[in-house]
């Protein structure tokens, strides 16, 4: 983790008068210059699918949105987070006619979230007052999470 390789970094004084939060910005510009200079796609495997930067994989059997959750993440993964129109084209294309959980949810009266953390941006309409998103041909729509569909996890290509 970039916190504990700038730990040390915070209670020593600059060697040219260096203030410590300006070291630790240093560090962290070198472990990143350093990361990007070595990371690797990496061909996706098994039954997952390439798509740009991510690799997609497409379930057979059917869970609920929490369930297909954890699923994703055993797989050190998380459900589908869509952020371009091409993602949305691709999935919508693979996923033919079958619905599949996405990663958005939100709490009653909150705004849509993905599994990250991230506020979803509202790029693309959700059909539905529920509070748990899926892919289905004619687009996003909601439902409540414990109807048990398909799901679509998704993580990155890139690995060191």
């Amino acid at each position: 983790r970039v916190d504990n390789l700038s730990s040390g970094v915070r209670d020593q004084p600059g060697q040219h008068g260096e203030t410590p939060s300006l070291l630790k910005n240093t560090k962290i510009s070198q472990v990143w210059s350093t990361w990007s200079k070595h990371a690797k796609p990496v061909a996706c495997s098994g039954d997952w699918l390439g798509v740009r930067d991510k690799c997609f994989y497409f379930s057979d059997d059917t869970r609920n949105w929490t369930a297909s959750k954890i699923f994703c993440s055993l797989q050190k993964a998380e459900l589908a987070q869509i952020d371009t129109q091409e993602d949305m084209e691709f999935l919508k294309r693979y996923a033919g006619t079958d619905m599949h959980w996405i990663g958005l949810s939100r709490k009653q009266g909150d705004s849509w979230k993905w599994t990250n953390g991230t506020t979803f941006n509202d790029w693309f309409e959700i059909i539905g007052n529920g509070s748990f998103a899926f892919l289905s041909a004619d687009g996003v729509h909601s439902s409540r999470g414990f109807i048990d569909i398909k799901w679509i996890c998704s993580k990155p290509k890139y690995f060191l």
